[in-house]
């Protein structure tokens, strides 16, 4: 009959050293064979190690990098991922049922992650509570790793495939929350911006009550973040989809989140102004100053009050520009049309005075040529202009008669 089992001590590093050489030493070799058709060159296949092998494999590499040893890690994944090719799919941690791309992850180990991925581990894969190694990496602020998870899980820029593994990397899937959520939470700029390059949402809402990235910045005072997402385009107003239904301002405003909520007021938030309630709700929503007065952050409500106050003068006074340039504008214009139907008018009057004048001088030409007007006459008999080129031959001689001739014969 079997006695109680004993509590053995954890072994130190020396012991477990000690017995991965005298499991090696004792590990059966694969036997030689002499092929004589074979090429002397060429490797043989490494054999494919047993069940035992594989999950003795899974556990050391667990350990290493429980250990934070990311070259030994690596160096235990190039040794024996020959003999089990399923070392960086199947490698998990028998506790937390996380992969040992979660581990590696989450304990900032860039280079083991590459390698991983390399070596056939999905960057999709999810544990127990539906997170991917890029939760791990955002939750712990691994901004290394989460350069080489959205490099390498993604894969070549451009691709179809690329798109949808990214696509599935940056969704929540079946986590309580998006990867740019924790980011938001860690108030990491710098992660969020990576994810945001990537192809994340700045709306991004959480399954389970549509709150999105903005509404955990105000909830954990993230100012950094929150300068980034509205960069971004996210949006101030958004709601969350599960009673009170309240937007980010709302958030900062019911947890003295001052840093937040005066960026929300700058940006475009109404700390007085009534929330419109979503649809099939009844009741009236409160404002985000009446939610801080009744939390008792008075000094918030107070500041942003103030702020809200010079935010509406300042609109009110960029109104008022708005309109005295639209005024101005609007009567440089009425001055051209004037001007245009000035001219419009000194063309016409140009215009009939020209046709007058051409008129005129064209009675004149018809006078001097004893043309009446109205008639036509031959071109013939009229008075050449032109000069003859031939010279007369005869030369002229003075008349002989007296001038009065034509008179007396006339009068006669």
């Amino acid at each position: 009959m079997p006695g109680p089992k004993q509590r053995h001590s954890s072994p130190s590093g020396a012991e477990k050293a000690a017995k991965d050489q005298r499991r090696r030493a004792t590990a059966p070799a694969a036997p030689t064979t002499i092929d004589t058709d074979s090429t002397p060159s060429t490797p043989r296949p490494a054999e494919p190690a047993d069940a035992g092998e594989s999950a003795w494999a899974n556990g050391r590499l667990v350990e290493l990098l429980h250990e934070g040893d990311g070259a030994a890690a690596i160096n235990h994944v190039n040794a024996h991922v020959a003999t089990c090719p399923s070392l960086a799919r199947t490698a998990m941690d028998a506790k937390t049922t996380r992969s040992a791309l979660h581990v590696a992850a989450a304990a900032g180990q860039p280079a083991v992650v590459r390698r991983l991925i390399a070596a056939g581990a999905d960057p999709a894969r999810r544990d127990k509570f539906g997170k991917t190694a890029l939760h791990a990496a955002c939750e712990r602020g691994q901004g290394k790793v989460v350069n080489a998870l959205l490099e390498i899980g993604g894969g070549a820029a451009g691709d179809a495939a690329r798109d949808s593994k990214l696509a599935q990397l940056l969704r929540a899937g079946p986590a309580k929350q998006p990867p740019i959520h924790l980011a938001a939470k860690n108030d990491d700029a710098a992660i969020c911006l990576q994810l945001l390059k990537a192809g994340a949402r700045p709306d991004e809402p959480a399954p389970a009550d549509g709150r999105t990235a903005l509404h955990v910045c105000a909830r954990f005072d993230s100012a950094r973040c929150a300068a980034v997402l509205l960069d971004w385009a996210a949006d101030p107003l958004a709601a969350s989809t599960v009673p009170p239904y309240h937007n980010p301002l709302h958030v900062a405003a019911s947890h003295n989140a001052e840093r937040v909520a005066q960026l929300l007021v700058d940006r475009g938030g109404d700390f007085h102004g009534p929330t419109k309630p979503p649809k099939g709700y009844a009741g009236p929503l409160p404002t985000p100053c009446e939610l801080a007065v009744a939390c008792g952050h008075r000094a918030l409500a107070r500041n942003c009050g103030a702020a809200a106050r010079e935010r509406r003068a300042q609109q009110h006074h960029d109104l008022e520009e708005a309109n005295a340039e639209y005024s101005r504008v609007a009567g440089r214009i009425a001055a051209a049309r004037r001007e245009r139907d000035l001219a419009a008018r000194r063309f016409d009057d140009t215009q009939r005075s020209y046709e007058m004048y051409a008129s005129e001088n064209a009675a004149g030409i018809r006078a001097s040529v004893g043309t009446p007007s109205g008639s036509s006459r031959p071109s013939s008999s009229l008075p050449s202009s032109r000069p003859s080129s031939r010279p007369s031959s005869r030369p002229s001689r003075p008349s002989s008669r007296p001038a009065s001739s034509g008179l007396n014969r006339s009068s006669a």
